[in-house]
């Protein structure tokens, strides 16, 4: 889809994997992640994520020329994933499952964005294989027995706007 606006007066119930090339937006009605995995890849500058509290299931982002802007926090109820190239991504991500950054990662512009693993899941991992890592914090808070592993080596490379973050575990 081009842009995906959610503007309903019922359920709108998402499956498989649903691409997205611009803004991403809730208004109304009610949204059921399912199994499904949304794959953003802003084409233009100036994209938009405004969800409110909608919780998606999985995220990832994919090659990407664009850049976006998050509205609140984009709350993820399973898996982020950074394919390739989050260009210029500002605001935050609260993600339940696990965490994977490869390829070319949050460039260097993501400097406003920040980074949570939240929720009560038991062994999400947080795996960084290539790119660069979130230039804002990274909070860990699981809570009720909720654990986070450390899959790879993580640099934080001295930007005064990184740091990490543990609570409530």
């Amino acid at each position: 889809f081009p842009s995906l606006e959610f503007a309903s007066t019922g359920t709108v119930t998402l499956s498989g994997i649903v691409p997205v090339r611009g803004h991403l937006k809730y208004t109304s009605g009610t949204v059921a992640a399912g199994s499904s995995t949304i794959q953003f890849a802003p084409t233009t500058a100036g994209t938009s994520i405004n969800l409110g509290s909608v919780v998606l299931n999985h995220f990832s982002f994919v090659t990407a020329v664009g850049s976006a802007t998050i509205t609140g926090t984009l709350n993820i109820g399973g898996d982020l994933t950074v394919l390739n190239d989050a260009l210029g991504v500002t605001g935050a991500i609260a993600a339940t499952g696990n965490v994977s950054i490869s390829s070319l990662g949050f460039d260097s512009s993501s400097t406003g964005l920040s980074l949570s693993m939240v929720g009560t899941s038991v062994g999400s991992t947080f795996t960084h294989s290539g790119g660069t890592i979130v230039r804002g914090p990274i909070t860990v808070n699981k809570t009720g027995g909720g654990s986070v592993v450390l899959a790879s080596n993580v640099n934080f490379n001295g930007n005064s706007l990184q740091r990490l973050t543990r609570s409530a575990m």
